[in-house]
């Protein structure tokens, strides 16, 4: 970990190890203040995409599914975890194939950001698919059906305005791809 100077690690105890999707460290540090904080949460997670689909006609194709994490069906865009020997470029290309059938002509990446600037929580790989066309999904192991739903630009807004994005980091891919 590159601290800043005067940030030191004095500890640090796993609290939960679940290779390879989470673990949870305590951490005790020193602050440049020399205020002690026993108690530091640190918690690393996969890191993932989300790829914002752009079809030929300009419709944006978007995801409506069960997430757990949210408790709720809800829109989201393509996307899953980098695997260890991937590059995030082609898991986007890999997730939106396998989740939508869509492959596009060009990808242009986003930017990748920790999820959580204070505990981490893995980095998001936000991409943004251009000129995509159907060839056929991939098969996929996600725990739930997945309902491809194509929007144009207006309706993708009424949605996300209605809160029909649960997941930030699906929101600022969308916002993203926007600008």
């Amino acid at each position: 970990m590159n601290a800043p100077a005067g940030w030191r690690v004095l500890d640090e105890r796993p609290l939960l190890t679940r290779p390879p999707f989470a673990t949870v460290v305590e951490q005790t540090i020193a602050l440049p203040n020399g205020r002690r904080v026993d108690d530091y949460l640190r918690i690393d997670m996969r890191d993932f995409v989300v790829v914002v689909p752009q079809l030929r006609d300009g419709r944006i194709a978007m995801l409506h599914q069960y997430k757990h994490g949210v408790g709720d069906a809800c829109y989201c865009f393509p996307g899953g975890m980098v695997e260890a020997d991937e590059d995030p470029f082609d898991t986007a290309l890999r997730e939106l194939r396998e989740e939508t059938g869509l492959a596009p002509i060009a990808m242009t990446a986003l930017g990748d950001f920790v999820v959580n600037g204070n505990n981490g929580c893995g980095r998001a790989y936000l991409f943004q698919a251009q000129d995509c066309s159907f060839v056929g999904r991939e098969p996929h192991d996600d725990l739930e059906d997945i309902d491809v739903t194509l929007f144009d630009v207006d309706e993708l807004r009424l949605v996300v305005m209605a809160r029909g994005l649960a997941s930030l980091p699906h929101a600022a891919a969308y916002g993203l791809a926007a600008l």
